[in-house]
C-alpha cells in the first residue's frame, strides 16, 4: 500500500506545481488577461493583402486555409444570430480572403453572395463577391444571375 501511494507523490506534486504556475500568471506576470480577451478585435485586421501575398503566406497549403476560412464562413452563416449585423463584415472579409487563396471556390461567391443578399441586405458586397468570381470563373451562371437580382431587387 505504501508502495502505491510513494508512487502517486510525484504526480499529485505535479499537478499542484502546475496549477501553481497557472495562478501565477495568471495573476502575477499576466494580469489583464481577461481583458484581452474579452476586448473586440477590429474588423480591419481582416482584410486580405492581396492574392499574392496569401499565396505566399499560405506556404504550398492554399487550398487547405482556403477550406478552412470557408468553414469559418458555415460557422458564421448557421450561428443564431445571423440575422445580427456583426457577422457580416467578418463573412465578407473572409470571404475575399478564402477566394484570394483559390481563387475558383465557386461555393464561396455563390453562398457568400447570396446570403449577403438576402439575410444581411448588403447588395453592394454581395455584387463585389459575385463579380469578382465572375471574373475568375467566367462559366460559372449562378453569378450573373445573383448580379442581375441584384440589380433588379
Amino acid at each position: 500500500m505504501s508502495m502505491q501511494i510513494a508512487k502517486l507523490i510525484p504526480l499529485v506534486v505535479g499537478v499542484a506545481l502546475l496549477a501553481f504556475t497557472v495562478l501565477v500568471r495568471i495573476n502575477l506576470v499576466d494580469p489583464q488577461a481577461d481583458a484581452r480577451q474579452k476586448q473586440i478585435v477590429d474588423t480591419n485586421v481582416l482584410t486580405s493583402p492581396g492574392p499574392d501575398v496569401m499565396k505566399i503566406a499560405a506556404v504550398e497549403h492554399r487550398h487547405l486555409w482556403a477550406d478552412l476560412f470557408w468553414l469559418e464562413i458555415v460557422q458564421q452563416l448557421g450561428t443564431r444570430e445571423k440575422m445580427m449585423d456583426d457577422i457580416w463584415p467578418k463573412v465578407y472579409q473572409w470571404a475575399h480572403i478564402a477566394t484570394d487563396l483559390d481563387g475558383l471556390y465557386e461555393t464561396i461567391y455563390r453562398a457568400v453572395s447570396v446570403h449577403l443578399t438576402v439575410f444581411a441586405k448588403r447588395v453592394r458586397e454581395s455584387d463585389d463577391i459575385a463579380e469578382k468570381g465572375w471574373k475568375k470563373i467566367p462559366n460559372a451562371w449562378q453569378l450573373p444571375l445573383m448580379i442581375g437580382y441584384n440589380a433588379y431587387f
